[in-house]
């Protein structure tokens, strides 16, 4: 399987596995870039997630996610985003309140939990990704 179709195959998997709340989805980019004010200067993200209408969009980085375990890793961090957002808007989000994407200690749980399943516990084998 190429990239994208590994991605959309973990997608589904994790939909199936841990439930968000909200329908999630992949949309890929050339590249995502955000203007750093303290730096002044323009970087790049792996992704990002944002809400769209009653979905959540994954927007990922085709120049940031080149191989297949880097893009993988990407999928399943955006899509802890995504268990915790719940219904909030972005601009509400209370992960968004100082204006960047916070990473609390049960972000990171969820994430080790997912991680897990993946990588540790036969996921991975189970979907057929490499």
């Amino acid at each position: 399987m190429k990239l994208r179709e590994e991605c959309a195959v973990l997608l589904k998997a994790l939909g199936e596995n841990f439930p968000t709340g909200m329908s999630v989805y992949i949309e890929w980019l050339p590249q995502i870039r955000y203007w750093d004010k303290a730096a002044k200067k323009w970087r790049h993200v792996y992704a990002d997630i944002g809400r769209v209408g009653r979905r959540l969009r994954i927007r990922m980085s085709a120049y940031m996610n080149r191989t297949k375990r880097g893009a993988q890793d990407t999928l399943i961090h955006e899509f802890c985003h995504a268990i915790d957002w719940k219904t909030a808007t972005w601009e509400n989000h209370p992960a968004n309140a100082d204006g960047e994407r916070d990473h609390p200690p049960a972000f990171w749980a969820q994430y080790g939990e997912i991680y897990e399943w993946f990588y540790h516990d036969g996921g991975r084998e189970r979907l057929g990704l490499s």
